[in-house]
Formats: structure tokens, sequence, C-alpha cells
């Protein structure tokens, strides 16, 4: 460890001891008490981590504004969730073993997270929650690779992901879709190496803990987040060439970098 390392961690862990036992009770009074509220506490406690995590976010492009959109985004790490948490007013869609992380875990049920569990007897229940979602206009928020990777790639994007836009159209509700590319730029004001990259992307069989507690070591890392053109569902023959598409935007963006991706 530097000397820079010795100084931060302590700091940083405690910082989290105050998101643990401060931010995140109060955030769920929040949700209990006062649900309009629910979402700005979320948010506050999304920019709270990333910032004592020593995140640095770029944006590039601009959020959709219209709701309901969904937010279909590459997936770095764990950290992917406060850094688009805070930028959107969303909620996340992700798979039920998300339900038991730690820390991330409260932040995903802070913001309502709809956890898509894959069993069949669940389909309709997630179904109906995921269309009056879309009903209410909540921005929704999803990975649709299935998984996370170490950021120099994008895997290619599921297609069943984007089923509920489908389904939306047979409700007759309309949703946009807006592919966003999240992309590790420098680490300690550094460009970002292959061997660097495994310290902000959380990938494989990493634990979490010690992933973290490498993370609070680092002074900075920067992470562009990049909002591509808004794309809409009635424009795309179905959901698997809306959802190559999708893939294709983000996958350009990573590969080429965003310092030097430039939007259309």
């Amino acid at each position: 460890m530097t000397m820079t390392a010795y100084i931060l961690l302590p700091i940083r862990i405690f910082l989290f001891f105050v998101f643990l036992f401060v931010i995140v009770p109060f955030g769920f009074i929040c949700k209990k008490l006062a649900p309009a509220f629910a979402y700005k506490a979320a948010r506050f406690a999304h920019k709270y981590l990333y910032i004592i995590s020593g995140l640095r976010i770029n944006i590039i492009g601009t959020p959709s504004k219209t709701a309901p959109t969904l937010f279909a985004s590459n997936h770095v790490s764990y950290l992917d969730i406060p850094v688009l948490g805070y930028i959107v007013l969303c909620r996340f869609i992700a798979k039920s073993e998300v339900a038991a992380w730690p820390v991330f875990g409260f932040l995903s049920k802070l913001q309502n997270t709809i956890f898509i569990e894959r069993k069949p007897a669940q389909s309709l229940e997630q179904k109906n929650e995921l269309l009056e979602s879309i009903e209410n206009k909540d921005n929704l928020v999803f990975f649709p690779e299935g998984t996370s990777s170490n950021g120099e790639s994008v895997l290619p994007f599921k297609s069943s992901l984007f089923s509920i836009t489908e389904t939306a159209k047979k409700e007759g509700l309309h949703m946009l879709v807006q592919p966003v590319s999240i992309v590790l730029r420098k680490i300690n004001g550094k460009p970002v190496t292959t061997e660097d990259r495994a310290i902000y992307a959380w990938y494989g069989d990493m634990t979490l803990v010690p992933h973290l507690l490498k993370v609070w070591q680092q002074k900075s890392i920067d992470v562009d987040v990049i909002f591509h053109e808004v794309l809409d569902p009635y424009s795309f023959e179905n959901r698997k060439t809306l959802a190559h598409r999708a893939w294709e935007m983000v996958k350009l963006s990573v590969e080429c970098g965003a310092s030097t991706y430039s939007l259309p």
C-alpha cells in the first residue's frame, strides 16, 4: 500500500459506516413515511457512496427527459449502480441475487429495484410490476449483457431483456430506449491500463469486500458515462433488432474510448 492508500482507506471506511448507520436507515424511513421523497434520498445515497469511493463522473450527452425511458447500459462493476443511480431518477431492473448483496442490495431496495427471478411461476407477477412501473412513467435502468466484464469490450445484449418494450406496445404503452456506455478512463489521474481495470471492474469470481477495499485505496477513479441517441422501439421490427442497435452504439464508444468518441 502507498502512503496515500494508508491515509485514504481508514477515512473512507469511517465514511462508509456513516453511510451504513445514518444515511441508509434515513433512506428507509423516508421510503416508509414519505415515499415521494424516497427517490431523492436514494439519489443522495448514491452520490455519497460514489464520492467517498473516489469516483469522478464525466457525463457525455444528455439523459432522456421523456419518461418512461429504458436506459440500457453496459455493466462493468457494482459501482455502476451508484453512478447511474445518481445521474438518472429511476428504478433498476436486476437479477434477484442483487437483493442479497452487501450495501448495494440495500441501495437497490431503497430505489424500488424490480428484482427478476428466473422462475416461470414469477414471470406474470414480474411482468405486471414492470407494466405498472411503465404506466407510472418510471424510468428503468438495466444491464442487458446479463453479467459484468472488465469493460474493455461489450458482451452481446440479450434481446430477451428488451421484451418489456414489446409487452408495453401490446398494452398500448409507449416507452423510449436510451443506450448508455460506462467507460473507465483514468485511475489516480493516469490513463487506465488492462491491468488497472480490475480496480474498478468487478467480474468473474471476484469477492466484493476485498475489491471495495482496493477501490477505497485509490485517490481517484475517472469514469465517463455516455448517453447515446434515444431509440424508439416502434421504429424497430422487433426486440432483437432493437437490442442489436443498442449494443452497436454502446460497443463502439467503449471500444474506441470515451475520450476519442464523439456523439453523432
